[in-house]
């Protein structure tokens, strides 16, 4: 378990860092871009552009 302190390290970095060095919408542990955790998302953004649309339907035909 992580004190508040350390838990909030990911947070002040982001804000503190250039935004030039920051991945937008990337994932960060310990203050640097985790990698696994990326490329597992990148993996599923298909997947993911795939339910929206699904639930975008979805929302529209209840409105009608």
């Amino acid at each position: 378990m992580r004190s508040a302190a350390r838990g909030a390290q990911n947070i002040i970095q982001a804000v503190v860092e250039d935004k030039e060095r920051l991945v937008p919408g990337g994932f960060y542990r310990e203050c640097r871009l985790a990698e696994a955790e990326n490329a597992k998302m990148d993996a599923m953004a298909d997947l993911g552009q795939q339910l929206w649309e699904i639930s975008d339907n979805l929302t529209e035909e209840a409105k009608e």
